[in-house]
Order: C-alpha cells, then structure tokens, then sequence
C-alpha cells in the first residue's frame, strides 16, 4: 500500500498544474463505506492535489456484503450541485460501473479534419503505369554508386505513386460491437442482475449439471 500511494504521489505532483484539472477513477481496492487506515491515507495523498472522492452508493454487491471499491475523484472545487453520479448495471461483471455527468464543462472545438488513402483501381494503376513509362531513367542507369541508384529509384517510385491518393473523412469509424455481441451482453445482464441479491441458490443451480 505505502509503495502504492507513493508512486500515486509521483504522478500526482507530475500532473498538478494551476488551472489544470484531472479525474482520477478506477478499481483502488480500498472500501470507502467504512473508515480504514488505507482510506485516510488514500485520502491524505489525494487531498494535496484538491481531490475527494464522490462515489457514495456500492459499487460492488455480493450476497452478504457491499462496498464501494471504484471510485471517483474529482477536484472539490467545482460545484457538487454541477456534477451528477449514478450507478450502471453492465451485466458484464460484479463490479458495477459508474456514471459521471459533469456540467459546464467548456469544451475546445476541433477543425474538421480529413485524411488521404490511396485510391487503387484501373484508372489509377494505369496512369501510374503511364508515368513510370514517361519518366526519365538517365539519373538512374547513369551512375554507379548503388546507394544513389536506390535512392533515386525510390524517391522516383514514390513521388509517382503517392499521387494515387483521395480525401476521406476521419469521422467514419466502424462499429466493433456487432449485434451479437450485444444480445450476449442483455442475455447476461439478464442472468446476473438476479444473482446479486440472491442468497447463493441461483448460483449454485447454474454450476449444478443438468
């Protein structure tokens, strides 16, 4: 833990700027529904930098106890009447996640921008042909070092070649959650919202062979 906290202190200090903000969440491994040794030192380090923690609900239920191990925390300077938190049921694990809405957030806007990809078809690939054809190789065939040879050759190949290219929008993802993927997620959702308050006997009904 002492190695923990002070490597968390390292990167604290590295990070703490005037007027730079930063959230810090994740799993900390640290119950912060009961007061423990590990929680005020987790707190000491934090509060140096103006960080609290603002998750108040269980983040992590079993069948006899709950805790809050996930946390987030945000710098106390800013409005808690701003900011809004609530659980969210994931269905894909026992720790639930968390749901930060920040207000009055003033966000930079980004230029639109685009980038190129080589446009390869008949029509390229045959005026790329074209051009190899008319280009002058005397500069080439000319020389003996073969270390000049090889550049030429290549700085003529690619000054021809990355010609073939054409604008695309930067915004056009694709989707990686496939619809499958998505009804594996409801279905387990489904199966593991019961089990979190249930006293052991749906699972043990899962495990047992049919």
């Amino acid at each position: 833990m002492d190695h923990f906290l002070n490597k968390l202190d390292i990167v604290l200090k590295t990070l703490h700027r005037p007027n730079f903000k930063y959230i810090i969440c994740g799993d900390f491994n640290i119950n912060y529904l009961t007061d423990n040794p590990n929680k005020s030192l987790l707190d000491y380090v934090l509060c140096s930098c103006n960080l609290v923690s603002i998750v108040d609900f269980p983040t992590r239920i079993q069948n006899t106890s709950t805790s809050v191990i996930d946390n987030i925390f945000i710098d106390y300077s800013r409005e808690k009447s701003s900011n809004y938190i609530s659980p969210l049921f994931n269905g894909l694990s026992d720790h639930d996640d968390q749901l930060l809405l920040i207000r009055n957030v003033d966000m930079p806007i980004l230029p639109k921008t685009t980038q190129t990809c080589r446009k390869i078809d008949k029509l390229p690939i045959l005026k790329f042909k074209l051009n190899l054809s008319l280009e002058i190789w005397d500069n080439i065939f000319g020389d003996k070092d073969v270390n000049i040879v090889f550049n030429s050759l290549l700085n003529t190949y690619l000054r021809l070649f990355f010609f073939l290219k054409s604008p695309k929008n930067r915004n056009n993802s694709r989707q990686c959650i496939t619809v499958t993927i998505k009804m594996q997620c409801t279905l387990k959702m489904e199966l593991y919202l019961p089990s979190k308050n249930d006293d052991g006997k749906l699972k043990k009904l899962l495990q047992s062979p049919t």
